[in-house]
Formats: C-alpha cells, sequence, structure tokens
C-alpha cells in the first residue's frame, strides 16, 4: 500500500505575499492517491531435474584464443569438436496462459 499527498500554492507576485489581502490572489490545490500492490501466485508440483542430464549455457563455451580475442574481437572461439547436446523435447505444458 502506498500513499501520497501532494499540496500547492500559486500566487500572484507580491500581492499574494500581502498578510490578510494576500489570500485573495491566491490558489492552492491538494491531491491525495493511493496505490495497492496485488501479486498472485499459483503454485505447481513439478518433478525434480536430473543432475546428472542438466547442462548448462556455459558447458560448450570455448574460450578465445589470444588472436581471436585481441585482433578479430571475438568473446567465443571456435568450436573444438564437441557439439552442444541436441534437445529432445520438454516435459509438461510450457509458456504462460491469459486467464479468460
Amino acid at each position: 500500500m502506498r500513499e501520497a499527498t501532494r499540496a500547492s500554492i500559486s500566487k500572484f507576485p507580491l500581492l499574494g505575499d500581502i498578510p490578510v489581502l494576500g489570500v485573495l490572489f491566491q490558489s492552492k490545490s491538494f491531491q491525495k492517491s493511493e496505490t495497492e500492490l496485488v501479486i498472485i501466485v499459483t503454485p505447481h508440483l513439478v518433478k525434480p531435474l536430473e543432475l546428472a542430464k542438466q547442462t548448462l549455457p556455459t558447458d560448450f563455451y570455448v574460450e578465445p584464443n589470444e588472436i581471436e580475442f585481441f585482433l578479430l574481437g571475438a568473446i567465443e572461439g571456435k568450436s573444438s569438436g564437441r557439439s552442444a547436446p541436441v534437445h529432445e523435447g520438454l516435459d509438461g505444458e510450457f509458456g504462460h496462459s491469459v486467464p479468460e
């Protein structure tokens, strides 16, 4: 929950500073706003990952040699014959759904 209040006074130069009559040359405004954040969580039971089959994005990273890095500006070296694993598909439902 967040609450914010704002008050502003606008007045005519010099005339708005007169002690009693200055009120006639002033304009006051007041603004109050409230914001509320609601988080909805839907839990799903999942099966644990098999750590032996789990791969990381950095598993097949090849560090560039000095020529590739300094002269060519490459941040990744050429493949050393190792190939990235082929994904056979996804288990279960993936993505997002829009409430109806």
